[in-house]
Formats: C-alpha cells, structure tokens, sequence
C-alpha cells in the first residue's frame, strides 16, 4: 500500500510539475507576442527609420575606419564607384 501511495505521489508531483511548466510556456509566449507588437506598432516615416539602414550606416562607419589605415595609394582601389551604402539603399525617388 505504502508503494502504491509513493507512486500516486510522484505521480501528482509530475502533474503539478507540467502544469508549472506549461504556465511559464504560456507566459513566454504572450511576452514574445507583446515583444512583437510593440516592435511591429513603431511607426516607419522615411527610409532612415529602418533597421536594415541604421546596420548600414553602423557598416559603412566601420568600413570607413577600417580603410582610413590604408595607405593612400590603396585607399580607392577596387572601388566600383563613390556610392555610399546608404546611398545605394536609398529608394530611387526620381
């Protein structure tokens, strides 16, 4: 009987160990759905509000610093034309 009762004990234990874990499921979940809410709800006005351009921005600084030790003779070889990243992302609003 005593082995029956252990069993029934474990046995609730795991239950209320599931139910623990799908509640913090559900929890982590609407917080990743607030997360996205809120980054979907940020109003985008012009080109510059977007991610993928401010990443652009922060590359062609680094870029820049990277070829400002170049020495002179190598600092435009290799280049197809003077564009500038974000220039060559910018919609062409011509």
């Amino acid at each position: 009987m005593t082995e029956d009762r252990r069993l029934m004990t474990d046995d609730r234990r795991q239950r209320t160990e599931d139910r623990r874990q799908r509640t913090e499921d559900r929890g982590q979940k609407t917080e990743d759905r607030w997360q996205r809410d809120r980054l979907m709800s940020e109003r985008i006005e012009s080109f510059r509000d977007l991610n993928v351009y401010k990443l652009a921005i922060e590359l062609q600084q680094e870029i820049f610093e990277l070829t400002k030790r170049f020495p002179k003779e190598e600092a435009h070889k290799g280049c197809a034309n003077d564009a500038t990243v974000p220039e060559l992302l910018r919609p062409d609003t011509g």
